[in-house]
């Protein structure tokens, strides 16, 4: 098995990942690769399901594979074949490694998350909303990075830990371009994606730090910031966090609603309106860097 760290955990693999950083220490968590039996309670004739319960999830996604978690600390993958490397990676490192860290007692939110000056700021938004266009506009102005896409918060203090996740943003051309680089040379997601993998040389900050704002990315005017209270908050997180529907299946309404309670009740949460025809990805985060600052 090969070691890589990625959340605060080491990852040993089957499987190589040459995107996360190497780590040959003893594995939390092993990924192996091999056929999975698929019992009777699985659903037949469906290309994609998912099951799960307290310990287990399983689930098959059409052209990539079938996937058993188990306990927060085993990955069993069966894929299919032929099938894309890259393709199977995004897959793992995306919907797969949220479970596992669910079944951990973490959160997973949907947010790319900067350390600005020692303090971390979660930013939000739904696929394609700005929120790796900034978190990346925000390394150019001297920031760290703590996580792409996936923000994985530890619960377990007073105030939620952000673990910090892969030393990449994944980042359309439109992005790449409107934030002054190429994609010339730089590596696809999958080849069928639009998106590449941007690695920002000695940014990425590998040690966990207490969350302090999460920023709601919104396009609807006017230009500003304001902090959302109690209820609004609450819905906000769950609404954000990673692949609500899985998440919902594997912790039921109850562990959602403690664990997004327990957030939107230690961490102020504010909906942060940009207006992307008038404003550069730079303008923008010159503003978060502003607000997280004060």
């Amino acid at each position: 098995m090969q070691g890589y760290s990625l959340y605060g955990l080491r990852l040993g693999s089957d499987l190589p990942f040459p995107e996360l950083p190497a780590d040959r220490a003893a594995a939390d968590v092993t990924l192996a690769l091999g056929p999975i039996d698929i019992d009777e309670s699985q659903p037949a004739g469906r290309r994609n399901w998912f099951r799960s319960s307290p310990d287990e999830v399983s689930m098959h996604l059409d052209r990539v594979g079938t996937v058993r978690i188990l306990r927060g600390r085993e990955i069993l993958v069966d894929p299919e074949h032929p099938i894309e490397e890259e393709r199977l990676r995004a897959f793992l490192l995306g919907p797969v490694f949220s479970l596992l860290l669910v079944q951990r007692g973490h959160f997973p939110l949907h947010a790319s998350a900067v350390a600005i000056q020692g303090r971390a700021v979660a930013i939000a938004a739904p696929s394609g909303g700005g929120k790796s266009t900034t978190a990346a506009a925000l390394l150019a102005r001297g920031h760290r990075l703590l996580a792409d896409d996936v923000t994985a918060l530890r619960l377990d203090g007073a105030t939620p830990l952000v673990l910090p996740g892969y030393p990449f943003l994944k980042l359309t051309e439109e992005s790449l371009r409107r934030l002054g680089r190429s994609p010339d040379g730089l590596p696809r997601v999958h080849p069928e994606e639009d998106r590449y993998l941007f690695r920002p040389e000695g940014a990425f900050r590998g040690e966990p730090i207490p969350l302090s704002k999460i920023y709601l990315l919104d396009q609807s005017p006017p230009v500003g910031v304001e902090r959302i209270e109690a209820q609004e908050a609450f819905r906000a997180v769950v609404l954000h966090c990673h692949r609500l529907g899985l998440l919902r299946n594997t912790l039921g309404a109850a562990g959602l609603m403690a664990r997004s309670t327990r957030i939107a009740g230690s961490v102020p949460v504010y909906r942060f309106r940009v207006r992307y025809d008038a404003e550069s990805p730079h303008d923008v985060a010159g503003r978060v860097e502003a607000h997280a600052l004060s």
